[in-house]
């Protein structure tokens, strides 16, 4: 029988939902501020003929574009109230699950430039459906809430890297990895990235500060604290996991699980720092880390550098899961064929899939 405080999981996330609004303003509002740059008015002003004009187009869809938080409320973002917040929240959502058809129906119609600004207002949609799956996790896993307790890690600073005094680092790689082909590889590497110097393209892509990310903060706190392990080794982030932290997940002895991957590898990321455990070589995720790496590494030299550009993956449009359902990394497209036979059920229009 359910206690007397005890709530209904909708309201459970209405509670949650401005609770979050407040403590994470800052950062909505900011991607609020991005969204209105890079062209939700325009596209709104665009926009308002073509569905007055069209029959296509519901009543509900409308309105609801009326009620558009950036039209509807004319202080300055930065200046938004709690409530506005929410409903920024709520409206993201529903463009991402109940009007997604509408809006690029419209989107064709109206413009063909950039939809970055949708690609931001998702970010916003995800604060909607990680809270519904968190709720939902806790109406199925109430055991794991009840004894819960929150404990702040302060982010490392970021750490320098310098490349190696080689005045041509790739080229060094490369006549590594793959030997007497070097020439010819080098040769499809300008040709792919579209430049005759790579060496300035490599030192132009790679920041040179290494950030750690929230996954392998998270491994350096257990690490820390062993005793506070989690029984059930499913982490949830504000986003995908990154290519690099799902894979030295996967090879550290903690075996912390991220319920989705987004497959981007950024050059900029740092692997936790070791602790001294006697008996233990703590360094051996790391290791087989980099095995993996140079293995991934010399395939696609050899096999990827002729396929056509891919579209990038979106890191945080759909989230990742705190359900125990969640999505299945897959590996870089050019691997895909050798694992033709695992299937993975689409659920991109479901606001559960998050």
């Amino acid at each position: 029988m359910a206690s007397d405080t005890e709530k209904p999981s909708t309201q459970a996330e209405t509670e949650i939902l401005q609770l979050v609004a407040e403590l994470d303003k800052g950062r909505i509002l900011s991607i609020a501020e991005r969204i209105k740059k890079r062209g939700i008015l325009r596209f709104l002003q665009k926009a308002q003929s073509e569905v007055h004009d069209s029959q296509l187009q519901s009543e509900k869809f409308r309105i609801w574009l009326e009620n558009c938080p950036f039209t509807a409320s004319p202080s300055l973002i930065q200046n938004w109230t709690g409530a506005t917040t929410v409903k920024l929240i709520h409206w993201a959502s529903e463009a991402r699950w109940h009007y997604a058809e509408q809006l690029r129906t419209l989107l064709k119609l109206v413009e063909s430039q950039s939809q970055a600004w949708l690609d931001n207002l998702h970010k916003v949609a995800r604060y909607h459906s990680a809270i519904k799956s968190m709720v939902k996790f806790a109406v199925k896993e109430p055991g794991i809430f009840v004894k819960i307790f929150i404990r702040p890690i302060n982010a490392p600073n970021p750490r320098r890297f310098k490349f190696p005094n080689d005045e041509a680092p790739l080229l060094a790689v490369v006549r590594t990895l793959v030997g007497k082909d070097t020439n010819m590889t080098m040769e499809k590497l300008e040709k792919h990235l579209g430049t005759q110097d790579v060496e300035a393209r490599l030192r132009k892509a790679c920041r040179l500060e290494l950030t750690l990310h929230a996954e392998m903060q998270i491994v350096v706190f257990y690490e820390g604290n062993p005793g506070l392990a989690p029984h059930l080794r499913l982490i949830g982030t504000s986003k995908k996991a990154c290519f690099l932290c799902d894979k030295y997940l996967r090879h550290h002895p903690l075996r912390l699980q991220a319920s989705a991957c987004h497959q981007k590898i950024y050059p900029s990321w740092m692997p936790p720092p070791y602790y001294n455990v006697p008996g233990k070589s703590t360094q051996l995720p790391f290791i087989k880390l980099s095995g993996d790496m140079e293995k991934l590494t010399k395939h696609e030299l050899k096999a990827a550098l002729t396929a056509p550009l891919r579209p990038p993956n979106y890191d945080s449009t759909a989230g990742p899961s705190l359900t125990l359902t969640a999505t299945v990394p897959t590996e870089l497209r050019s691997l895909r064929k050798s694992q033709a036979k695992s299937t993975v059920q689409d659920d991109s229009f479901s606001e559960d899939s998050d």
